[in-house]
């Protein structure tokens, strides 16, 4: 159970960490 929670908060944290930086560029491409 603690392996899974490990990797469900890991991979929660990827997520938050990687659409992060795309966004910010489709902001620039909608800017530009």
């Amino acid at each position: 159970n603690l392996a899974l929670f490990g990797a469900l908060l890991f991979f929660l944290g990827m997520k938050n960490s990687f659409p992060k930086k795309p966004k910010r560029k489709v902001v620039k491409t909608k800017t530009n």
